[in-house]
């Protein structure tokens, strides 16, 4: 007759330490990942920004308005 072997695996227990090691790793580096930045410099750049920005937008649709207007004025005539 033939005899069956028995493999002996590994208990759960022992890769438990690593499970929580690794997790509470985890833990430690994304509280250091959520530091504080300070960005007011760049969000009052932006908002100084906003008017001359606004300024270039509205002479770019003027001058599309003035070369549409044209076209339909000479094809009207």
């Amino acid at each position: 007759m033939s005899e069956l072997k028995t493999v002996q695996t590994q208990p759960q227990s022992k890769r438990l330490p690593l499970a929580v090691v690794t997790g509470a790793s985890a833990l430690v580096l994304t509280n250091a990942a959520n530091a504080a930045i300070d960005v007011t410099a760049v969000t009052s750049e932006i908002n100084d920004l906003i008017t001359p920005i606004g300024l270039v937008g509205a002479a770019f649709l003027l001058v599309l308005v003035a070369i549409k207007g044209w076209k339909i004025i000479r094809r009207a005539l």
